[in-house]
This record gives C-alpha cells, sequence and structure tokens, in this order.
C-alpha cells in the first residue's frame, strides 16, 4: 500500500511505513509541508500492520532545515499556535506504537533536528551537520528541542549548542549520543536496510515494552512536564519584542543583525 503527495510521501510494505520529506534541496519544514506529514502520521498510527517507520529527505543537501522564515507569525497569538501545533506533530511522532528511524543527510537543523530527537534510533551520513541556531535569528526551539536535546546529551552540553547555535559534524553528534550512527554515504541504504531486517526479526511485544519503558524511565520529573506551558509562553513572549523579527528580517535579507543587546531587554 503506498499514498504519496507532493510536500510529503508515504510507503508502507511489509509492516514498514517510509515517510519522505519532499521540499528539496532544503527540506524546509513550511506550514504546508507540517500538515502534510501530519495526516501521514495520523494514517500510520490507524494502521496496525505497521512495525517500523522510517523519515527520509529528498535530495543530498538536507534533511531538514526547519521552518519557512517566510511565514512566521506577526503576532504573539500566531507565535503559540505554531509551537502548539509543532508541540503537537512531535509528540504524535515521538508516541507511535512503532520502532522509528530517522535517516540523515547534509543539513539538520532546527525544527528539521526537533523531528529527529522524536525518533528512537538515528543513522546518518558522516558528513551531515546538526545544530539549532534559532538563537541567531531571536528564537529558540521550543516544539520539544530543548527537553528532547537535554534528556539525550545532558543540560551541559545541550545549553552549549542552544545558547551559542553550534552546528556540529556528525561525529560529535555521535559522541554526544544524537545519534546512534554514522557512516559514509555510500554504505546509508545498506546499514537502513540492515536495521530494518534486524528490528523485523524481534517480537514487536518487546520492542514497544522497551520503547515504552525506556521513554518512562528516561523522561524528566513531572514537574518539569507541568512546565511544558510555560516553555510555549516562553515563545511566545519573543514576538513581544522586535528581536525576533528583527533576526528573521535580517536572515532573509543577509545581513548581520541588529538585536537589542541590553541586559535589561526581558
Amino acid at each position: 500500500m503506498s499514498g504519496q503527495n507532493h510536500l510529503v510521501e508515504l510507503a508502507i510494505e511489509n509492516s514498514v511505513a517510509t515517510v519522505r520529506l519532499n521540499h528539496p534541496p532544503l527540506n524546509i519544514l513550511t506550514v504546508e509541508l507540517r500538515q502534510q506529514l501530519l495526516e501521514q502520521i495520523v494514517r500510520i498510527g490507524k494502521d496496525p500492520t505497521v512495525r517500523l517507520v522510517i523519515f527520509q529527505a529528498a535530495g543530498e543537501k538536507a534533511f531538514s532545515v526547519g521552518s519557512d522564515l517566510n511565514e512566521f507569525p506577526k503576532d504573539e497569538v500566531g507565535g503559540r499556535e505554531k509551537i502548539q501545533f509543532e508541540q503537537f506533530l512531535l509528540d504524535k511522532i515521538e508516541q507511535l506504537n512503532a520502532i522509528t528511524v530517522a535517516c540523515l543527510q547534509g543539513y539538520v537543523l532546527g525544527g528539521g533536528a526537533e523531528l529527529m530527537l522524536a525518533t528512537d534510533l538515528r543513522i546518518a551520513t558522516e558528513d551531515a551537520q546538526f545544530g539549532f541556531p534559532e538563537v541567531k535569528v531571536g528564537g529558540f526551539p521550543a516544539a520539544g528541542g530543548v527537553w528532547r536535546l537535554v534528556r539525550d546529551i545532558g543540560p551541559v552540553c545541550a545549553k552549549e549548542l542552544l545558547l551559542f547555535g553550534r552546528i556540529i559534524p556528525a561525529h560529535q553528534a555521535h559522541e554526544l549520543h544524537m545519534i546512534n550512527e554514522y557512516v559514509v554515504k555510500e554504505q546509508l541504504g545498506q546499514k537502513l536496510e540492515q536495521i530494518v531486517d534486524e528490528l523485523l526479526a524481534l517480537p514487536q511485544s518487546s520492542l514497544l515494552a522497551i520503547k515504552r519503558t525506556v521513554a518512562l524511565t528516561s523522561t524528566a520529573p513531572a514537574e518539569f512536564f507541568s512546565g511544558v506551558p510555560r516553555v510555549t509562553d516562553e515563545y511566545g513572549k519573543l514576538f513581544r519584542g522586535r528581536d525576533i523579527f528583527e533576526g528573521i528580517q535580517a536572515f532573509l535579507e543577509k545581513r548581520p543583525p541588529r538585536f537589542n543587546l541590553d541586559a535589561e531587554a526581558k
């Protein structure tokens, strides 16, 4: 069984669903692409035959560089709505009743990296690059990127990547435990096939029990998740000031941003 649309392609065969972002060369996560992605995730969630979900992207330049800055909201209400939808989408991916694998190449940045962090297993080409550069345009990864990154690599390394907007190579992402493995570009397909074969040979009941148990034992304390609305609040407040608009405009105009560097700016 297979289905296809313009920005997200879905193929389901032999218990494996392959979701392919189809917006090359950068696979920018436009509003429409995210809507289509949610539709396909809902479809997968309703299919009891699916055991594995593979996330891939068209082209070699990027898995995804994140949101389309041209589509950013113009006020706090829009900012909150944007991030709440993205949180919902990534939660749906993380909670799929199947093992999920991200197959990564090129740039994996911003919202693209947040999507990666919502998957169970991650393999990449050795020339892939990872990062959360949102701070450079006045934002931060509020769709789950902060808490998933802290969960995976710890607060000290997470803060360094987030505060400086660092972009790191695959070998460093592997050392930090952001990804499971990296291979030369020519071996990515072979490695993915190996992972699929190994997982399909194992009992699904055990795999899902492990996935659920790891989620229970690796999440932050309950009080952290009760604070998730505060993350949305913090993101929404960015739209009260000018820095996020200045950062986006400067990026689009290919010039250095003129941020408000006053220490009293809140």
